[in-house]
């Protein structure tokens, strides 16, 4: 296994006289195997019960989960497939909310919040490689689904959050039935014709699976028949998201008296032709090679190390489900989260900027800046994360001078890190694991304050509207965020003014907010770019996706 960390260095670097146009065609994707591998080909690191983490609640029986930030989950270890559990929400009809048995120990509530950092994740990188989604229909009680609840609203939400991006069945069934002849389509013999698209085409999307499995725990439980009844709605070609069937739940016979009293050996069957994704615990499971050979994507349980990895990779199945996405067989780096299955064609680069820079333990940092000519305006983007076992402190940073005593000013992205105490009792963590906090950073004649901030509501520029918020903007930014920074000619004096965005506009661009009050200084700021800094003497490494500056409008990417 690659280790990730790397040295890094302060570099400065000159400003081209001629940045691309932000309106301009992306640059071309790497060259790799990504125009020619179909989406089933690469195998990826997926996370279980992506969204828990110990948040000190104690009757939240049998759970576990990666205990991270969703985007530290993405960015920083490279992670292509999330997990969330759903719930209707007893409180709000056509809503529901995300937790595992009972609320509280989530990194959010309300599916939507759940969802939007993953459009940051696009606002960063627009051609990062296929997100899989895997929503699990998790209710123990009784049904998922109910008057008030339907697979239409839990749809629903999904196209509102991600619609702009999904790859649907509509889309895989228009390339063996273009017109539509068939009103019941087989989707897997549909796969077996045609394949999934290639890797390169793919870019940019996210693909949705919805499972359900739980009978057994109580006798309301009924999660077969609502994969089923999920599975099995209305037309095809209107849905948005796929079904994964949960393979030791695709014998009939061997289904709870109560799911084959309501569910049929033919409806049972049919649902399976409907499904092209399929859920595996057991590298034995005689289902995953049949699947395998029609073209299916397999999400196996049990990836937590380098050996269980390279097994289950070997098996051809390509979604490795884990709670330990910062080991990975193969690691290369966050620029390539997806392995070819057949290693010999070589690597697979996702496009887009992803910067590593490692800050070492004490009293240190290390900066990649750029020198920007006095008078010119500029505004910066950055998706920042942290490994679990990092402790930097990533921030944007504008400055005088490429030197720790210059005046400067700095947006960071900080976190609460979540204890990963190996036998601690399940509620022994802090309400606020895991959640993410802005820090204003200003630095004058050489002495340092920092500053916890909010974000302020502000104009987004016109951007269009975003998914409807649950959650406050505040508790949005413990979630996920973007961090963003304005520099300015001002009065003859040099201004810069913190900005975050916690979502992005269905055109994907981030949707800013201030973050303080902006700083000003009577000498130019020509030192911009990325900073990172060691915290409480320990350090460690720090990615920085889809970085890029507009230099008097012209957008160009670092």
């Amino acid at each position: 296994m690659t280790a990730r960390l790397r040295i890094g260095a302060a570099l400065l670097l000159t400003v081209v006289a001629a940045c691309s146009d932000g309106t301009s065609s992306a640059p071309p994707d790497p060259p790799g195997p990504a125009a020619t591998l179909r989406l089933n080909e690469a195998w990826l690191a997926g996370t279980h019960n992506s969204y828990w983490v110990d948040r000190g609640v104690r009757q939240d029986l049998f759970s576990s989960g990666v205990q991270e930030s969703l985007l530290d989950q993405l960015v920083a270890d490279g992670a292509r497939a999330i997990e969330l559990d759903v719930h209707p929400d007893d409180r709000n009809p056509h809503r529901y909310r995300v937790f595992h048995t009972v609320p509280g120990n989530s990194l959010c509530d309300d599916l939507a919040d759940c969802l939007r950092p993953l459009r940051l994740l696009h606002a960063a990188l627009p051609r990062h490689e296929t997100v899989h989604v895997v929503v699990e229909l998790k209710k123990f009680s009784g049904s998922s689904f109910d008057a008030e609840h339907s697979v239409d609203d839990l749809e629903a939400i999904l196209e509102e959050s991600l619609g702009p991006w999904l790859y649907r069945p509509r889309d895989l069934l228009d390339a063996c039935d273009p017109d539509a002849a068939d009103s019941d389509p087989d989707l897997t013999s549909c796969l077996a014709r045609v394949g999934w698209p290639s890797v390169a085409a793919m870019r940019g999307r996210f693909v949705v699976s919805v499972l359900g499995n739980f009978d057994d725990l109580l006798p309301q439980a009924k999660g077969t028949l609502d994969w089923a009844t999920f599975t099995l709605h209305g037309d095809l070609r209107t849905r948005t998201a796929f079904s994964m069937a949960s393979s030791w739940k695709l014998d009939w016979d061997a289904l709870p008296q109560k799911i084959r009293d309501e569910l049929s050996r033919d409806a049972l069957e049919r649902a399976r032709r409907r499904a092209v994704f399929l859920q595996v615990e057991d590298t034995a499971d005689p289902n995953l090679p049949v699947f395998l050979e029609g073209g299916a994507m397999v999400r196996i349980d049990g990836a937590f190390t380098v050996a269980q990895q390279l097994e289950r990779s070997a098996l051809g199945a390509q979604i490795l489900q884990g709670d330990t996405p910062w080991i990975q067989a193969e690691d290369r780096g966050p620029d390539q989260p997806l392995r070819p299955l057949d290693a010999s064609l070589g690597e697979i680069v996702e496009p887009g900027s992803h910067v590593e820079l490692v800050v070492p333990a004490g009293d240190a940092s290390v900066a990649r800046w750029r020198d920007v000519p006095a008078g010119r305006a500029t505004r910066w983007a950055t998706l920042p994360s942290i490994g679990g076992e990092s402790d930097a402190l990533p921030c944007l940073a504008a400055a005088a001078a490429d030197d720790d005593e210059a005046d400067s000013l700095a947006i960071c992205r900080d976190k609460v890190h979540a204890s990963r105490t190996p036998g601690a009792a399940l509620g022994s963590g802090r309400p606020d694991s895991e959640a993410l906090h802005l820090v204003r950073r200003v630095c004058r004649a050489g002495l340092c304050r920092q500053e916890d901030v909010t974000p302020v509501e502000q104009a987004s520029d016109g951007a269009a509207a975003a998914p409807i918020a649950r959650a406050t903007l505040a508790e949005q930014a413990t979630v996920g965020v973007m961090l963003g920074l304005e520099v300015t000619a001002r009065d003859g004096r040099s201004c810069a003014q913190a900005l975050v965005a916690v979502d992005a506009s269905d055109d994907g661009e981030p949707l800013w907010h201030r973050a303080g009050e902006p700083e000003c200084l009577a000498e130019p700021l020509r030192a911009q770019g990325l900073l990172v800094l060691a915290q409480g003497g320990k350090g460690g490494p720090a990615v920085f996706a889809g970085t890029s500056v507009a230099i008097d409008g012209r957008r160009d990417e670092l």
